[in-house]
Order: C-alpha cells, then structure tokens, then sequence
C-alpha cells in the first residue's frame, strides 16, 4: 500500500472529512460547553476519564465517564463508558498480532434492558461492521452490516443494509463508491435507490482544507449543494472555517486557543434571503481539558 493511501473507513465514516468541514467548529443559536478531566494514567491504562457537555439550544447536558486498560503483551484494549443517558458500554479491542488483530466488540446496555451488540473488524484493506440489536428481546430484532473494500490503492467500494428479523427482508440498503487518501477524498453513495450524496475532500496543503457536498432525491428533484474550507495558522492555536451551500447561507466559524486547555469557538450562519427579517444566528462554543 502506497504511504499516501489510507486503510479503508467504516462505512458510516465515508466522507467524514468533508463531512466535518460543514459541521465542526458552527453552533446554531447555542451556547456550547464541552470539559474533559482525565483523573490519572498509569501506564498504558486511563484511569477516571470524564467528560460533560452542555448545550443551551437542548437544554440538556450529557456525562461520561470512561475507563480504559491496555495490555500492550497480548494486543487488547478494554474500555467501559457510562453516559448519562444510564447506557453502559463496554469495548475490547484486539491491536495485536494474529488472526484477531483489527477486531472489535463492543456491548452497549441501558437501564431499560435494551442490548447492541457491535462488532468490527479492519485492515489495510477491508472494513466490516454488524450490529445486532435486540430491541428488549432474547434475540436479535435487528441486523445491520456493513462493508468498505479497498480493491486498488485508494479506490473503495462500499455496501450497507439492515436485515428485519419480524419481517425476514432487508431494509434500508445503502451502496458507495468512491477513492480515498490522506489528502483526497471521495466518495458517490446511493441510499435506496432514490437518494444520492456525494463529498468531495481535498488537503490543499498542511493549512488549508476544502471540501464540496451534494444531494439530490429522484423523490422530489431537490438538488443541494455547499462548499466548506478551514485554514489553520502555522502555531494551530487559530482556525477560520466558512462555507456556503445553495440555500443562499453563508457560515463562519474562528476558532481560538486562550491558554493550554482552554479553546473558545465563535460562529455566525447567515441566511441571505431572510437577512433583513433577522436571517442570522450566532452561536459560541467552550472547550476545557484538564
């Protein structure tokens, strides 16, 4: 494999760097604090990880805390997360050598007895998935599966579909193509067979970033398009990101760090058809890591 290619993405992940250029770094109308504590590490092991997030705009703030162990001998990787949605999750990761290596499983249970069985698996050159959710049942209502293959260097294809249990038929099925590297990105989906996306990714240089997306429904023929960019000064320490997409918005975004672990974003979206009717939102983001 060429040193530019990367290994394949899970499916879900296809176009995430496009992806995030649109989403990553706005806050709609939402006052956004996000902190992080990290208790102590030992080792390859991380003890008392905890998180909490605050969203004005949801008027809801969401913990987590998290344990991680490694045990470096053997490959694997054990890590349990609590959230505040009472959802317990616990994941063992295999990194080492073997018929094994690339493999994950993770179990995630709510107070409500509902299960998610996930596993994964990934190489350099295929990424698998499969959920099975047992929806409060001693066995799997729902099957969902995924697969990204890496057929050249950089070339991708990918299928995704959801297998009904109660019903015995596939639901939702999902088709995508594409090329991936470390600076091009890629990808044509099909969601079915009436709902096309693309993404388009491209690291100018180590500073600059663009990406294009687009949509468009053979149900309705609404056709979307937008394109994003970041720029990052040379310290890092300062990011400006903006985009603009068909409905006639403009989004800005300046990212800033204060102090070691503390970063402040601010963000405005502009609606230039409505500007005069108050077509504006500001929002402003707080992150803290300790």
């Amino acid at each position: 494999m060429s040193s530019n290619v990367s290994p394949p993405p899970f499916y879900d992940d296809l176009g995430r760097s496009a992806k995030e250029l649109f989403s990553k770094g706005y806050y709609d109308n939402t006052l956004a604090l996000d902190m992080k504590f990290k208790a102590a590490t030992i080792g390859n092991s991380c003890f008392g990880f905890s998180s909490f997030k605050l969203d004005s705009k949801k008027g809801v703030g969401i913990g987590t805390s998290q344990t991680a162990m490694g045990f470096p001998k053997v490959g694997l990787s054990i890590t349990k997360t609590w959230k505040a949605t009472n959802t317990h999750s616990a994941e063992v990761k295999c990194d080492g050598v073997g018929v094994f290596k690339g493999a994950a499983l993770t179990v995630d249970h709510t107070t409500d007895d509902d299960l998610k069985v996930k596993m994964a698996y990934k190489n350099n050159r295929l990424a698998l998935n499969t959920d099975l959710d047992f929806l409060k049942s001693a066995r799997p209502q729902l099957i969902s599966g995924s697969g990204v293959f890496q057929f050249c260097d950089g070339g991708i294809i990918g299928l995704k579909s959801k297998f009904d249990m109660n019903d015995f038929k596939l639901k939702n099925t999902n088709f995508a193509v594409g090329y991936n590297t470390k600076e091009y990105v890629f990808n044509l989906n099909m969601s079915d067979e009436n709902s096309y996306s693309s993404h388009i990714y491209r690291k100018v240089n180590p500073f600059l970033e663009t990406g294009v997306e687009l949509e468009w429904s053979s149900i309705n023929t609404d056709t979307k398009f937008g394109f994003g960019c970041k720029y990052a000064w040379t310290n890092r320490d300062t990011t400006v990101r903006a985009k603009v997409n068909s409905s006639n918005q403009i989004g800005l975004s300046l990212t800033g760090k204060l102090i070691d672990g503390v970063t402040i974003t601010s963000s405005a979206l502009i609606n230039c058809q409505n500007f005069n009717q108050g077509g504006y939102k500001f929002g402003a983001g707080i992150e803290l890591e300790v």
